[in-house]
């Protein structure tokens, strides 16, 4: 399955950075540029490889391994808080 974006976090973007605020109320989070860069690719269609593929992209230089471990930490992360949904969008 593919990693979304839970429809009921606020989230906004200051000085280039993600602000989460999960659906509860009780929890913010201030993603760093990667986190950031993650967060906007999460569409509920793009699984773990293709979520790496982005962070890549972007930071060529980044050991794939690396990318892929730390990517999958920061939804293991992202899913604790109640900040994503599984699976596609309806539409």
């Amino acid at each position: 399955m593919a990693p979304g974006r839970n429809p009921d976090v606020v989230s906004d973007l200051v000085e280039d950075r993600a602000v989460l605020v999960d659906p509860a109320g009780t929890e913010l989070v201030t993603l760093n540029a990667v986190g950031t860069l993650v967060w906007d690719a999460l569409d509920g269609r793009r699984d773990l490889p293709d979520l790496c593929r982005v962070v890549l992209d972007r930071y060529p230089s980044m050991p794939a391994a690396q990318v892929e471990a730390d990517v999958r930490s920061f939804l293991d992360e992202l899913s604790s808080l109640g900040l994503l949904s599984d699976g596609a969008p309806p539409g």
